[in-house]
């Protein structure tokens, strides 16, 4: 009998972290969460089914970025080992984005505006979307552009 609603598997060895997990799954619990410090071993949290997984190291970088990054930055999320950033802005009122279309920016290639949310509203912008102050902007980047975000949207 599961009594048991989560389970954390943090016992600082990848490999006992599993076990700890598929333990836990055995036993009916449907909520497990594994810290994973060596990449490689992500696969085979994913092949096993556990899908909520906790990297120290990419946290730190997540939350470092999100501290020298600019004040409007609401969260941060690094993708695929630090191959790209997914990150969540407000517009500012005095940026020079504001009030143009996304297609007059010249956003370099590696960086896109993937989703707007205005209000209550989800939008999946176009080139022909114009920014609006306060507008939420889920923006996806590479490294090799990432830098350049507070260059448009700052």
């Amino acid at each position: 009998m599961n009594t048991s609603d989560a389970i954390i598997a943090s016992a600082g060895d990848d490999r006992n972290n599993i076990v700890s997990a598929l333990l836990a799954q055995r036993f009916g619990v449907h909520k497990i969460i594994c810290e994973v410090k060596k990449s490689q071993y992500v696969a085979v949290y994913n092949k096993l089914g556990i899908h909520n997984l906790i990297n120290p190291r990419m946290l730190a970088i997540a939350h470092i970025l999100r501290l020298i990054k600019q004040e409007e930055v609401v969260a941060l999320s690094i993708v695929q080992g630090e191959k790209a950033e997914v990150l969540e802005l407000v517009l500012p009122a005095g940026s020079g984005s504001a009030h143009k279309k996304i297609n007059s920016l010249n956003i370099p290639r590696g960086m896109m505006v993937g989703t707007i949310v205005r209000e209550e509203e989800v939008l999946i912008p176009d080139g022909d979307t114009v920014l609006l102050p306060k507008d939420h902007l889920i923006i996806f980047s590479l490294p090799k552009t990432a830098h350049r975000l507070e260059r448009y949207f700052a």
